[in-house]
């Protein structure tokens, strides 16, 4: 117990000092990243901290089905995959409706992580407030850069909205008082942190940072920490590693089919390749975690 609060402990001054490093940063050189850096940082961080988390899911499974089939690797492992396809067919289908349920399992998906991770009562308003900052605030802040995101995505151009600004700073604002009223202490400088970070930064740059540093490595420390992780012989940097080695590998190797079967600059290929893939595996990361908590409440 007292590793796991150790090494959360260091996870929340990090997250903080570099959250004030990068709204510094955005007061005065935030404009200096250039499209391409942004799209590199994307693809690197993402690839290297981001994936590799989803490597837990196993642990998951093996709690789950270890007993009920000796194959259950191997199984787990063909539905997963099976899913991750059919997911991407999906999206080729229906890119628009895709884009719309990967925002809603996204928002409740940081939420629900963000509310077992700090031990704070549950419950839908709390899960969908907290869930929404990471989803809300770029758009709110990054209108037209959002939207372009999402015409690369699904493949259609959407029309340019202009949000008035008065309510993007009473909605920050709200916001602000809302994290007041249940946290306390660092927590608090946290969530605030990050909450100006997703609002002073390109949302690409603003992304990595949640989706890499905060939601992805709170995810590693609970489930490296965890009784049923099946990867606890291994170190928990040197596992960390390796994973994102494998990811680097996996993405490489692919990423490199993509650019040469389909006409489209390196840019547009990186943004559909890094949110699409993790639409694709977001689908049955959900889905087990829905599994494993339903089956939570029934033991």
């Amino acid at each position: 117990m007292n590793d796991i609060n150790n090494i959360k402990l260091k996870h929340l001054i990090f997250t903080i000092v570099v959250s004030i490093l990068l709204i510094l940063y955005s007061l005065v050189g935030s404009l200096l990243i250039s499209y391409e850096a942004q799209i590199f940082i994307l693809f690197f961080f993402v690839v290297m901290f981001g994936i590799p988390h989803g490597f837990y899911d196993y642990s998951i499974a093996k709690k789950l089905y270890k007993e009920k089939s000796p194959n259950w690797f191997s199984k787990f492992t063909s539905i997963y995959i099976i899913t991750i396809l059919i997911s991407l067919a999906f999206w080729n289908i229906f890119p628009l409706v895709s884009l719309i349920i990967f925002l809603g399992i996204s928002l409740y998906h940081f939420g629900y992580e963000e509310v077992i991770y700090n031990n704070l009562k549950s419950s839908f308003l709390k899960v969908f407030i907290i869930g929404s900052v990471p989803v809300v605030f770029p758009f709110l802040f990054y209108t037209d850069e959002v939207l372009k995101l999402f015409s690369i995505l699904i493949g259609t151009n959407l029309p340019l909205i202009e949000i008035n600004n008065k309510i993007s700073l009473l909605l920050l604002c709200f916001y602000i008082l809302y994290f007041y009223l249940i946290y306390r202490g660092f927590y608090l400088i946290q969530v605030i942190g990050y909450l100006l970070v997703l609002v002073s930064l390109p949302p690409l740059i603003s992304f990595v940072f949640y989706f890499c540093f905060v939601h992805s490595a709170r995810h590693v420390i609970d489930s490296y920490y965890s009784q049923d992780n099946i990867f606890k012989k291994y170190h928990l940097l040197t596992l960390t590693l390796a994973m994102a080695l494998i990811s680097l590998i996996i993405s490489f190797v692919f990423g490199a089919y993509l650019l040469e079967a389909f006409d489209m600059s390196i840019e547009v290929l990186t943004i559909k390749y890094i949110f699409i893939g993790l639409f694709c595996l977001t689908v049955p990361h959900i889905l087990l975690s829905l599994i494993s908590l339903n089956q939570s409440k029934i033991t």
